[in-house]
Order: C-alpha cells, then sequence, then structure tokens
C-alpha cells in the first residue's frame, strides 16, 4: 500500500493560536499564568461554569505548561483546539 505524497508539515515549535476549554472558574488575575491566553466565561447557565481560554502560544511547549497549570488547578479539560497553526510546505515530486 503506498500513501500520497505530503504536502505540508505541522511545525510543532512555532506560534500557533489556541483554545481551551476546562470545566470550572478562572480568575482573570490569573492570565499571565496562562502564558497571556485570554479567559472567556461562557454566558450560559451552565453549572459547573465553563472557561474557554484563547490566544497564541509560543510553541507546543508553551502549550503542555498551560495544559499542566491547568492539571495542577484540578480543572478537568474539556477541548483544546489548534485555530491557527503554522505548516511548511513541501513540494511533490
Amino acid at each position: 500500500m503506498t500513501s500520497k505524497p505530503t504536502t505540508a508539515s505541522l511545525i510543532f515549535d512555532q506560534p500557533a493560536r489556541y483554545q481551551i476549554r476546562v470545566l470550572g472558574r478562572i480568575s482573570e488575575l490569573w492570565s499571565g499564568r496562562l502564558e497571556g491566553m485570554s479567559i472567556n466565561k461562557d454566558t450560559g447557565n451552565e453549572n459547573p461554569a465553563i472557561c474557554a481560554l484563547e490566544g497564541e502560544l509560543l510553541d507546543q511547549a508553551a502549550l503542555l505548561g498551560v495544559i499542566n497549570w491547568l492539571y495542577e488547578l484540578h480543572l478537568p479539560i474539556l477541548s483544546v483546539e489548534c485555530l491557527s497553526y503554522p505548516f511548511v510546505s513541501h513540494k511533490n515530486k
């Protein structure tokens, strides 16, 4: 079985924009610990509350730092989404 040639590869050591949704409340005072990500509280009446963190991180190591910090706070992570990411193009041969 042959695979199609790859035309692009994701670069994990470059800046990208992420959204992380967690179960619980996070004070906006913690933005500095979250690599500057904005903290958006969902406006719905969910109980418990859901917060969405969004922002550009330097690389996936910074993303892991944020995820580890959320883990230390015992906040369940509902989702992690990469909203924009860098690619490197490869020419098909």
